[in-house]
């Protein structure tokens, strides 16, 4: 699916957490700001977006889809390896970093953007295991100062990650990734987290210009905030990176608007139909190869699966 080709797994057992849990948003400011403020500011954001026409929502799109190039890596790492960083390790500092997100009540772009960093990292320069909890560490307090937040204490930061080295050590990574990836501050990577906002208000414009019984159903059982979870969840695992954002972010949409509508209208229904055939036209729009976009959800499918699966039957081992 994209880059490389498609021959690596993941590890299905690696998570933390529910496909239903919590979730924040993100935008910059010239000066440092509160994740409060940051959360306000995107959901008064979102709401200008709806208001705005399609043609600039479309532009936005393809604005986002020119941009994507530019962060995303293709991240091809091994299964077992005593000398290199394993899929296994990389995705379970990646569910570390989630964790750390909801500790600290942060947005979803923290965790977007310090998982960029690392992903980008590791594509870049050879890595020992023994450093990956501090890249992955020192990634996750370089996003919050890309995204122009207030920084948290370091030596706070070290202890309840614990992340095995000091704060001067998470400083002096920071320093070495920033360097090596040419981060600027205020300026945060175009990521899936993007373009699944932009699909999900495309998507509820459609569903509104049908109007009726059937908006009101997808008003209730489409939320953005499990779009953002989703999402997050499919950030951890190492697996996705296979496919470009646009591609992952389109899959997952689509796949939560079968799985939650299909609910209460069958596929062969008007309304579904009329779904598919708009997502067929964005796939179209910014040029994705629709077999590219099957194969991304299938694994989409597959992934939340695994995990949803994960957290059942860890319910029923706890009880």
């Amino acid at each position: 699916m994209g880059g490389d080709g498609g021959c690596r797994l993941g590890i299905p057992g690696a998570t933390a957490g529910g496909y239903q849990e919590e979730h924040q948003e993100k935008n910059q400011q010239q000066q440092p700001q509160s994740s409060l403020q940051l959360l306000q500011r995107n959901n008064s954001q979102t709401a200008e977006f709806d208001a705005l026409s399609n043609d600039v929502l479309y532009g936005k799109l393809k604005e986002f889809y020119t941009l994507e190039s530019k962060y995303h890596t293709c991240l091809i790492l091994p299964q077992e390896s005593p000398r290199e960083i394993t899929a296994g390790a990389r995705d379970g500092s990646a569910y570390v970093l989630r964790c750390l997100k909801v500790w600290y009540e942060l947005p979803s772009d923290v965790l977007f953007a310090a998982i960029n960093l690392v992903d980008r990292f590791l594509n870049r320069m050879t890595v020992k295991p023994k450093h990956m909890a501090c890249i992955s560490v020192a990634s996750f307090h370089l996003a919050i100062k890309q995204l122009q937040l207030e920084p948290f204490n370091l030596d706070d930061l070290a202890t309840i990650s614990q992340v095995g080295c000091t704060a001067r050590d998470l400083e002096r990574m920071a320093g070495v990734i920033e360097n090596k990836l040419g981060v600027q501050f205020g300026h945060p990577p175009v990521t899936a987290l993007n373009f699944v906002r932009l699909i999900y208000i495309l998507f509820r414009r459609l569903a509104m210009e049908m109007g009726g019984l059937f908006f009101d159903q997808f008003e209730k059982v489409i939320k953005l905030e499990e779009l953002e979870m989703a999402i997050e969840i499919l950030l951890c695992d190492v697996r996705t990176t296979l496919a470009v954002p646009s591609t992952l972010a389109l899959a997952l949409v689509c796949n939560h608007l079968e799985m939650h509508l299909g609910k209460s209208y069958s596929m062969q229904s008007p309304e579904i139909s009329r779904l598919a055939e708009y997502g067929v036209y964005l796939q179209d729009f910014i040029g994705m190869p629709h077999e590219v976009f099957i194969c991304a959800k299938s694994l989409v499918s597959q992934i939340l699966h695994s995990y949803n699966q994960y957290s059942i039957d860890l319910t029923i081992r706890l009880y």
